[in-house]
C-alpha cells in the first residue's frame, strides 16, 4: 500500500522503457535535460502520502505486546465453513458486501440475495484502514460486490463523501463483464518451474491470443487459454512444422514471459480491470467463471509440466477507468497534477 513504493515503481517502468526505446533515446541532445518533464508535488500527492503514513499496511500488525504478527489478507479467504472479507479503505465511512447468487454473469442478470454491514479492523487500539466481515456457511461460487461510501483522499474526514459499488479490488476471479468478484477455492497442486541463474537462459514473450489465434497455426483452441494445453500441433495442421508449445521447446525457450493476462476492459489488453484475476474472453465458456480459472490454471500447468519458468507481465501504470482501486480509495493511487488531474500513464 506505500504510496512511495508507487512512486518508485512508476519511476523504474519508466526507466525500462528509455532503456528498450532506442530510437527515443539517441533522439536526444546532449542536453536533454529540458525535454525530460519535472512532476511537481500538489497537495494531491501529499493527501495520498498522509494516509499512506497513517494506515499503511503490509499484511501485519502489532500486538498489544509489541510482536508483530500475521494480519488479515485482503480480499476473500474461503472455508467450507465460513468465507471471510477484506478491503482496504482508509478513507470510507462505511462498507456493505452484496452477496448475488450463483450464475449472475453481468449486471443484466445479477439477483442479490443479501447485503451485510462491514465492521473496521483494529490494531493495536488502532484503525489500519480495513474493513471485515466474516459469513458463516458454504458460499463458493457466489458472486459479491461492495458498496463503499467514502471521500476522496484529498477530502478525508469531511462530508465529502460519494457512495460506489465496484468489485473486488482484490478478486482472484470476476464475471464476464468484470463487474462481478468471485468466491472460488484455492490452487494447491502447482509448482514454481526456477531457472538457473547461472547459465544463459531464454525468454520469448506471448500474448495468449496471439500465440494462437491464426488459422493456420494448427491449434484447435485459437487465442484461448487452451491452446497452450495442445501437444503435437503442425502449422496447417500437416507437414513436418511444429506449432504451439512443441514449438517454444524447439526453439531452447526457458522462460515464457505472457503479456497481460489480467482482466481487462475493452479491447486492449493494457487497459486493466481487475488486476488479480484472469482475462474471461480467452476461456471456452467466458460467462463461466469456474472454465475462466480452471483453463487459465491448466494454461500454467501445461508450461510447468513443459520444463519452462512462467512470468507473467503486469502494467500496474495502465488501468481502466472503471479500476476498483480508484474508487475503493479516490484520488490515493493515481499520481495527480496540481489541478487534481490524473497524470499520462499515472
Amino acid at each position: 500500500m506505500r504510496y512511495s513504493n508507487l512512486k518508485k515503481l512508476a519511476a523504474v517502468v519508466l526507466s525500462i522503457g528509455m532503456v528498450f526505446s532506442s530510437s527515443a533515446v539517441t533522439g536526444f541532445s546532449a542536453d536533454n535535460s529540458k525535454m525530460i518533464p519535472t512532476i511537481v508535488e500538489s497537495s494531491y500527492s501529499q493527501a495520498a502520502a498522509n494516509i499512506d503514513d497513517e494506515y499503511a499496511y503490509d499484511g501485519t500488525y502489532v500486538d498489544k505486546w509489541g510482536d508483530t504478527r500475521k494480519g488479515s489478507q485482503l480480499g476473500v479467504t474461503y472455508t467450507k465453513d465460513a468465507t471471510e472479507f477484506n478491503i482496504w479503505a482508509p478513507a470510507a465511512t462505511g462498507v456493505k458486501v452484496n452477496i448475488y447468487e450463483a450464475g449472475a454473469g453481468n449486471a443484466s442478470n445479477a439477483c442479490k440475495i443479501g447485503s451485510y454491514t462491514l465492521e473496521k479492523v483494529s490494531s493495536s487500539k488502532e484503525w489500519n484502514g480495513i474493513w471485515t466481515i466474516t459469513l458463516v456457511g458454504n458460499w463458493v461460487d457466489f458472486y459479491y460486490d461492495y458498496t463503499i461510501t467514502t471521500t476522496d483522499a484529498y477530502h478525508k474526514d469531511s462530508d465529502q463523501t460519494q457512495t460506489y459499488n465496484i468489485q473486488d479490488p482484490y478478486s482472484v476471479a470476476v464475471s464476464e463483464d468484470g463487474k462481478y468478484s468471485y468466491i472460488t477455492e484455492g490452487w494447491d497442486n502447482d509448482r514454481h518451474v526456477y531457472v538457473d541463474s547461472t547459465k544463459a537462459n531464454t525468454v520469448y514473450r506471448i500474448s495468449v491470443k496471439d500465440f494462437s489465434s491464426d488459422a493456420e497455426s494448427g491449434m484447435t483452441a485459437g487465442g484461448k487459454y487452451r491452446a497452450f494445453t495442445q501437444k503435437g500441433a503442425k502449422v496447417n495442421s500437416a507437414g513436418e512444422l511444429v506449432s504451439g508449445i512443441d514449438y517454444l521447446k524447439e526453439l531452447g525457450v526457458t522462460t515464457v514471459q505472457l503479456a497481460p493476462f489480467a482482466d481487462f476492459d475493452g479491447d486492449s489488453e493494457y487497459e486493466i480491470l481487475n488486476y488479480n484475476a484472469p482475462e474471461t474472453s480467452y476461456a471456452s465458456n467466458p460467462s463461466d467463471c469456474k472454465a475462466v480459472i480452471k483453463e487459465c490454471k491448466e494454461m500454467i500447468q501445461a508450461l510447468h509440466n513443459a520444463g519452462f519458468s512462467v512470468v507473467m507481465e503486469m502494467p500496474y501504470t495502465h488501468a481502466s477507468e472503471e479500476n476498483p482501486l480508484e474508487k475503493s480509495v479516490p484520488r490515493f493511487y493515481y499520481r495527480l497534477n496540481t489541478e487534481g488531474y490524473t497524470l499520462i500513464g499515472r
